[in-house]
């Protein structure tokens, strides 16, 4: 993070969401220890060797740091709003009625030609298939295009692999 950017952050906390120095632990060093155990994904315990702070007192500035984030999440955070259903933008015309994404970001898909729609085609072979009852042969034998699997029974490969993964 940018020194400017974890200062303006810092005077942000303070002036806004009330996280105050208390004497002991500053606000830039609770900031940096809530962001330590956010972007690093530290441990408790790390916090404390690095900082020479008990676990305790980790904890208990890691949870002032969230509360003064949690008093000024209108600021920080965007709220989602939904897709209009009048959207004539490419990106998210097809997903009206749906949030977007919070910070407007947009996602680049590429479909493969295997799963692109066949518009070519001038019928699809599905669509030929009957879904209605009345459509559908009554008492003619269909043919058997799939083997049923009655019975399954263990192998002595399987039975061996379950028994070193137990192990």
């Amino acid at each position: 993070m940018d020194r400017n950017a974890f200062a303006h952050l810092c005077e942000l906390l303070h002036t806004r969401g009330g996280l105050l120095d208390d004497g002991l632990v500053t606000t830039e060093e609770q900031v940096a220890t809530f962001l330590n155990i956010l972007a690093h994904h530290k441990k408790n315990r790390c916090i404390q060797v690095r900082f020479y702070r008990s676990g305790e007192t980790v904890s208990w500035y890691v949870h002032r740091v969230l509360g003064a984030l949690m008093r000024i999440q209108e600021i920080l955070f965007v709220n989602p709003t939904l897709i209009a259903n009048e959207c004539a933008d490419n990106r998210w015309k097809w997903f009206k009625g749906y949030l977007g994404a919070i910070d407007g970001t947009y996602i680049g898909v590429n479909v493969l030609d295997l799963d692109k729609p066949r518009t070519h085609m001038a019928l699809d072979p599905e669509e030929n298939t009957p879904t209605d009852v009345e459509h559908m042969p009554i008492g003619e034998e269909q043919p058997n295009q799939f083997h049923i699997v009655d019975v399954v029974e263990s192998s002595s490969e399987w039975t061996q692999w379950r028994d070193d993964l137990a192990e």
